[in-house]
């Protein structure tokens, strides 16, 4: 399990993770102060000069260090997430990468050597065309790059089909929007071997089909959730964000600040029994003292 640290400017949040991990709690400010580190740091916003005098300043670290910028890609998961503007294939996109990653041996195929050359015939011909006789006292020399990928994506015109019949991304249902997002991530992450991949789901709405898609995901690919409460299977992909922060993969913590505030001591397998209930909604005695304390 990789070490997840974020300086957020008012404070420091830090949690184990495996793939995925779980926001769980009411504390909607420190939750959007990790987004905001986390975007900043991956985004390679460098602090303002009033960060600096204030000491507001954000970083975020894997296993204790820089994260590597240059080798890391940040999506956010959301309902609002805009396809058509995704479409259009921008440098950087969901989707640009996704065909960037899909499309990545195309260069060592015939096909594309056969088109390079064409490519290549056509810059010739170009040229003859620009130094044929014009009365100028110079002439000028044309050449086109060499062909690659990244440029028939930007020549490239992207629309979405379903059933052989041309789709728009509004026919989506909410499960489709958050799950497409996430197929293509997914994707995108496990062709590539080259860079890390971070993820914030952040939805209003945790359905059963979108946790399952994230129940299962590559090595480089770390996909943080933020929600109320959630009844996760394993305890820890869960921190509790309430007043304070607690990592349950932290077993130092986990007796600490909840075994060890709880009436009588309880052993540490009924501490994770009322952890369950809590993360399940449930309200007994044991939860209510177990909020009390958080």
């Amino acid at each position: 399990m990789d070490r997840l640290t974020f300086h957020t400017g008012t404070e420091t949040v830090e949690f184990g993770i495996g793939t995925r991990k779980f926001l769980c709690g009411e504390n909607v400010k420190r939750k959007y102060n990790i987004l905001k580190t986390l975007r900043q740091t991956l985004g390679k916003i460098k602090d303002s000069e009033f960060a600096e005098a204030h000491g507001m300043t954000k970083k975020m670290l894997l296993n204790g260090e820089d994260i590597k910028v240059k080798k890391s890609r940040f999506f956010t998961i959301s309902q609002h997430y805009d396809y058509l503007e995704d479409m259009k294939l921008k440098t950087g996109s969901t989707m640009y990468l996704f065909l960037q990653e899909k499309l990545r041996d195309i260069e060592y195929t015939d096909e594309f050597n056969t088109l390079a050359i064409l490519f290549k015939d056509f810059s010739g011909t170009m040229n003859e065309r620009i130094t044929e006789e014009t009365g100028l006292p110079f002439t000028m020399d044309l050449q086109l790059t060499d062909l690659h990928l990244r440029q028939l994506l930007k020549m490239a015109s992207l629309s979405l089909q379903k059933d052989d019949e041309e789709a728009h991304p509004y026919d989506m249902d909410y499960e489709e929007n958050i799950i497409f997002q996430l197929d293509l991530i997914i994707e995108t992450a496990s062709r590539d071997g080259e860079n890390d991949y971070y993820g914030y789901l952040d939805v209003p709405l945790l359905t059963d089909k979108v946790i399952d898609k994230t129940e299962s995901l590559p090595k480089n690919l770390r996909i943080i959730i933020p929600t109320r409460l959630y009844p996760a299977k394993r305890l820890e992909e869960v921190v509790i964000v309430e007043r304070k922060t607690i990592d349950l993969a932290d077993d130092v913590q986990l007796y600490e600040k909840i075994t060890m505030s709880l009436s009588n001591h309880v052993e540490l397998t009924d501490t994770e029994s009322v952890l369950r209930d809590y993360l399940g909604g449930k309200r007994t005695l044991e939860t209510d003292q177990l909020r009390a304390v958080l």
